[in-house]
């Protein structure tokens, strides 16, 4: 009897439990109201598309955020990567402004690259969440969701810094300096400060002789009273390309006003899967306010892992109107 007693007690406060707990949570009706799905909605519209790499399919959040996805799962990429690549280019006449990366794909440095470069994406993330998913948006749609996200971003969204300015503190004076001298000796253009991660180092390339600028490198140049317009070359270490986990490089042209303003002028997001070869941009700086400055940028690709991103900085030259 006692026994029966004791079972009896066992089962009643289990079935307590039960009904006090777990049912709740399997009775109660799921709006799928996280952070994930707040801030896909607050950045998308209901008519575009999203693209999921996952290691299954990750059917609830496009159900909860009432978009359209394509989910391509982790082991299609292993085996069938040529039939994901036909799956994407289908979407050329949709909208396709996000492109989440969740858990392991996250460290796939060319899924990341090829996506870039199919669809357009910035080459930095627009957010991440939980450290589990890494959100990269079209380039053209990346600078709005990021003010909407900042705004109050959503609980788990942390925004990406990696193409916030170093500080200031760590910019080197390089105009008059030691580091001057050579600069202008050998490259013929010399930066008024900047910021060198292994300090200043010039070699003969394959393409003439060249600046390192590995990444994160930022270079002031000051901008002549009467300078029209700037041409810089620069280029991607050959030996880059070799590297299994090199995910590409992000090159930033911009104007920095006194007010600390940036004016971009050009991104110029390289792949690991083009050719090494020099890249000439041709850009207008008579309209640069007063006093303001050239900053030349040099930036990991997506996953910032920075090993194998060595940049060359070839040419630097302001010319007066014609």
């Amino acid at each position: 009897v006692l026994i029966l007693v004791l079972l009896g007690g066992m089962a009643c406060g289990q079935f307590w439990r039960y009904e006090a707990t777990l049912y709740r949570v399997q009775t109660t009706y799921a709006t799928g109201d996280y952070g994930l799905t707040k801030a896909i909605r607050l950045i998308t519209e209901k008519d575009e598309i999203i693209v999921s790499h996952s290691p299954d399919w990750n059917s609830s959040v496009a159900y909860f955020t009432e978009r359209r996805m394509l989910m391509i799962p982790d082991a299609q990429m292993f085996f069938h990567p040529g039939k994901v690549r036909e799956s994407v280019a289908l979407l050329r006449d949709e909208s396709v402004p996000l492109v989440l990366m969740v858990r392991e794909a996250r460290d796939q440095a060319h899924w990341i690259a090829e996506r870039i470069d199919q669809l357009g994406l910035w080459p930095q993330p627009v957010f991440e969440w939980e450290n589990q998913i890494t959100a990269y948006a079209r380039a053209d749609r990346y600078a709005e969701m990021r003010r909407i996200l900042e705004v109050d971003p959503p609980r788990g969204i942390t925004m990406d810094q990696s193409t916030d300015l170093l500080p200031i503190e760590s910019r080197v004076p390089m105009a008059g300096a030691e580091w001057g001298d050579r600069m202008s000796a050998e490259l013929g253009f010399v930066p008024e400060y900047g910021i060198l991660p292994y300090g200043l180092s010039i070699s003969a390339t394959k393409f003439g002789k060249a600046m390192l600028v590995h990444a994160i490198s930022e270079l002031y140049f000051e901008i002549p009273a009467d300078a029209e317009r700037v041409e810089i070359d620069y280029s991607i270490n050959p030996t880059s390309y070799l590297e299994r986990d090199f995910d590409g490089m992000s090159f930033h042209i911009e104007v920095v006003a006194n007010d600390g303003e940036i004016l971009p002028l050009k991104l110029d997001w390289v792949s690991p899967q083009s050719e090494p070869q020099v890249r000439r941009q041709s850009l207008v700086v008579g309209s640069a306010p007063e006093g303001a400055k050239l900053l030349f940028r040099a930036l990991p690709g997506p996953r910032q892992s920075n090993a194998y991103d060595q940049g060359w900085l070839h040419r630097v030259e302001f010319f007066t109107e014609d």
